[in-house]
């Protein structure tokens, strides 16, 4: 368990990157609907879940249902798979005091799952007013 001294420490210790009070980010990326016209990226979607083409095709192919390219996605849309644009956008998943706090972090939720995560600095900036 970590004490107030302890994290004090931490504060006051570790390397701050040339920014005067710094907080630690762990990113992550949100995929926002988007259309055909706006991004080359896309999900299929079937019960909430999401696939990819090869996750689809092997659905398909272990259903025997028989497709070729050309008819590929509207076979898939028959069987309720729906194609989903979107874009990627960053955003703050958890948000840390040090540096170590967000490695430990990182390093625990990476043995889970799989995210495209990184870390990010940002530099706060305290405005006192009388």
């Amino acid at each position: 368990m970590v004490t107030i001294k302890t994290l004090q420490k931490e504060l006051l210790t570790q390397d701050n990157l040339g920014t005067s009070n710094p907080y630690w980010v762990i990113m992550d990326y949100k995929k926002i609907p988007s259309s055909q016209d706006y991004s080359d990226k896309y999900i299929w979607i079937s019960d909430g879940s999401e696939f990819t083409d090869e996750e689809v095709k092997e659905y398909l192919k272990d259903e025997g249902i028989d497709y070729t390219e050309d008819s590929f996605e509207s076979i898939a849309e028959k069987n309720e798979f729906e194609k989903m644009w979107y874009i990627e956008v960053e955003t703050e998943a958890e948000v840390f005091l040090t540096k170590k706090g967000a490695e430990i972090y990182f390093n625990i939720i990476e043995d889970i799952i799989f995210l495209r995560r990184h870390t990010y600095i940002v530099k706060v900036l305290i405005i006192v007013l009388n």
